[in-house]
């Protein structure tokens, strides 16, 4: 029998979605927050983790002749508070101090050591103000199986109606519509959201979810307007073939001139029941460009700006599926993946992830990355970028990955262009 069955049902009701989210078994996340587990009184629960970075990075201006590496360390210490008194109401809490510390800099680099004191969570939840109705207020997190629409926290007002494998969503709030760094003063990138989903989870085998997403821009520079409608089918045909698609159309309005583009991810990965559980996965992306600049349309596709791009499937962690280096968003871009991995144990992953890049129309820019160099605008081939990924947690509080990435520049970008470089590794500790 269950001596504590309202801290059952808490830890399902916060942690449920971020389970549910990762594809597999056995995985974990590493931005997730910690679990509410430790009963402080009968009412109320905490729990507390130390999420530790060390990076390296160099090159990413594609030209070894101009240092530009960093090496830097970011740690960040998370604690969760969930109080429930009353079956009508529940109160939730996330914290974090994190920090940024640079220990090499390029010549060029100006970056600063900092600190932050964030509320990163803080919302009130309705489980049943009607039937199967449930209503949450505040600061919460938003995220899809694949992180592709959204994986951001939103200060909100937030409905849910779930009936069986069946549930509806509508969401409006504000990204920072309250300060989230209590270190430093001051608001940024504040943007409005309108959300609506439906969604169908049938047997907890694959999960399909329709998106209405609207973004009105608060910043006055740039008028952008987006709307986003669109599809998401994420789950397995068997316990070794799993898939995930993505389907999304972009209209709205942009300093003046109309938004109409596609984008679309796709890709299914198979695992062989072998030693060390082998699995491959293919991938393909596409975001629409635009070939023409002076008809009043921009048919570049772009993502929503709450979407984060990292997922897994049988990996043990997740990464970001469009190349940890270049870090790109899917707009005028053809993205094609393969995915090599091996399984040596329950708890431990080592994947390679082979990807190609190329823009649908050639353009001397890319819309968001974390590369320096802007292609020249005549070639369409961008490049190709390998990273290695390892996972492994020892247990349940203890968790490490490695990631080694490197982004091989295309024809897109001069002959004497040089290869970037990243490393990062990660620790994690939950008390």
């Amino acid at each position: 029998m269950l001596r504590h069955p309202r801290l059952v049902l808490l830890g399902l009701l916060f942690t449920g979605p971020l389970l549910a989210a990762g594809n597999g078994n056995g995985g974990f996340e590493f931005s997730a927050p910690p679990e509410a587990r430790l009963a402080l009184t009968p009412n109320l629960w905490f729990g507390s983790d130390l999420v530790t970075s060390l990076e390296y990075s160099n090159n990413l201006d594609l030209d070894h002749e101009k240092p530009d590496h960093l090496t830097l360390l970011e740690p960040e210490l998370r604690a969760v508070f969930a109080y429930q008194s009353s079956p009508n109401w529940r109160l939730y809490s996330e914290f974090q101090a994190d920090g940024r510390h640079f220990f090499s800099q390029g010549d060029d680099n100006g970056d600063t050591s900092e600190g932050h004191l964030r509320v990163r969570q803080a919302y009130v939840q309705f489980p049943q103000i009607a039937e199967n109705l449930s209503l949450t207020v505040g600061r919460q997190r938003f995220k899809d199986p694949r992180s592709w629409w959204y994986d951001e926290r939103i200060d909100a007002l937030r409905l849910i109606w779930q009936k069986d494998e069946f549930d509806f969503e509508v969401a409006a709030g504000r990204s920072k519509a309250f300060p989230e760094d209590h270190a430093h003063a001051g608001t940024s990138d504040s943007n409005d959201y309108y959300i609506l989903r439906a969604g169908y989870l049938p047997k907890k085998k694959s999960e399909y979810n329709a998106y209405l997403i609207a973004r009105r821009d608060n910043e006055s520079d740039k008028r952008e307007n987006p709307v986003f409608l669109g599809v998401q089918a994420v789950g397995r045909i068997s316990s070794d073939l799993r898939y995930w698609a993505n389907l999304a159309g972009l209209g709205g309005s942009a300093k003046g001139r109309k938004l109409r583009g596609f984008g679309a991810d796709l890709g299914i990965v198979w695992r062989a029941d072998l030693p060390w559980e082998p699995f491959i996965g293919l991938g393909a992306a596409f975001g629409s460009g635009d070939a023409r600049r002076d008809d009043g349309v921009d048919r570049n596709f772009r993502q929503t700006d709450l979407q984060d791009n990292e997922s897994r499937v049988f990996g043990r962690t997740s990464y970001n599926i469009y190349g940890e280096v270049a870090d790109l968003e899917l707009s005028n871009l053809y993205i094609y993946s393969l995915v090599l991995g091996l399984q040596p144990s329950d708890d431990s992953s080592i994947e390679l992830a082979l990807l190609r890049y190329r823009q649908v129309e050639a353009a001397d820019e890319l819309f968001d990355t974390d590369l320096e160099e802007d292609p020249n605008g005549r070639d369409a081939d961008i490049g190709r970028e390998i990273d290695l990924i390892a996972a492994y947690r020892p247990n349940k509080r203890v968790k490490f990955s490695l990631l080694i990435g490197a982004f091989f520049p295309g024809k897109a970008y001069g002959s004497d262009d040089d290869t970037a470089w990243l490393a990062k590794l990660k620790f994690s500790v939950r008390f």
